[in-house]
């Protein structure tokens, strides 16, 4: 085990003594992974910028990438329940996760279902991303809505919002297709880029875990909590190679404690 200290200009640097050392172990890219806590860091990482528009209508033009452009219907679905229970007055609590899970109760079977449907329905449901953002697809998006919301009153006695309107402004949409607003110039580190949630269970050649503080921290304090458990599952997915990224701001600090806990410092980059 190696750690290595960061800045988040320093991260490219990074990326390629990580790729450079991966090659010399002869390890294929394809078996290498860089890690982050959560969702958003993963993204920032990957160099991804955010989906278009704002709130809620964010978490629709998400879940329409989604499924559009890496086919990943269930993530999708995902989105579109956190986007939808957030348009209900007073739902039940805990009812976005309830629908993700496995819910038992016959009425959140039936609302699942429906919003099944909604993913699926490019039509009727959540509008293709090659419609232009600001006018077709938001146009489409709230017709389809205010339907679906009718049958959800109908079928479930679930009110939609009274600030509808307001949650499903045009706002940071543009006279562009959706999909072409995630187009950006900056460069990837040209790996795959996960949570560690994400690649619970798999055995990976070479992992990079580029962690905050808290996080080594955890790691360090070893398994008694959550969030050091997550740092275990970071670490034993590599087979041959593992890499921690720490913040240059808290390497001094946590140094004697990484070196306690086996990990060899790698020079400057």
């Amino acid at each position: 085990m190696e750690s290595a200290g960061y800045t988040e200009p320093e991260l490219p640097k990074l990326f390629d003594s990580f790729k450079a050392r991966i090659d010399e172990l002869k390890i294929d890219h394809g078996d290498a992974v860089i890690l982050c806590r959560s969702a958003d860091r993963a993204a920032v990482v990957a160099g991804k910028v955010a989906p278009p528009g704002q709130g809620t209508v964010a978490m629709f033009s998400e879940a329409a990438l989604l499924r559009d452009q890496q086919g990943c219907y269930l993530e999708s679905f995902k989105f579109v329940c956190r986007a939808v229970v957030g348009l209900l007055d007073d739902p039940p609590n805990a009812l976005s996760s309830e629908l993700q899970g496995a819910p038992h109760e016959g009425w959140m079977l039936r609302l699942r279902r429906l919003l099944w449907g909604f993913v699926r329905d490019e039509k009727a449901g959540l509008p293709s991303s090659t419609l232009v953002a600001k006018t077709e697809w938001h146009s489409a998006l709230v017709k389809n809505l205010r339907t679906l919301l009718a049958a959800i009153e109908k079928l479930f006695g679930l009110k939609a919002v009274s600030t509808l309107g307001n949650k499903l402004a045009k706002t940071k949409l543009l006279e562009l297709p959706l999909g072409g607003e995630v187009a950006t110039d900056k460069k990837g580190p040209g790996l795959r880029v996960e949570t560690v949630h994400q690649v619970k269970g798999e055995s990976i050649g070479a992992v990079l875990y580029v962690a905050k503080k808290p996080h080594v921290q955890a790691l360090l304090a070893g398994t008694i909590d959550e969030e050091g458990r997550i740092g275990y599952v970071a670490v034993t997915r590599a087979r041959n190679l593992f890499w921690l990224a720490v913040p240059h701001s808290c390497l001094k600090e946590l140094r004697g404690d990484l070196v306690g806990a086996g990990f060899e410092e790698l020079p400057a980059f």
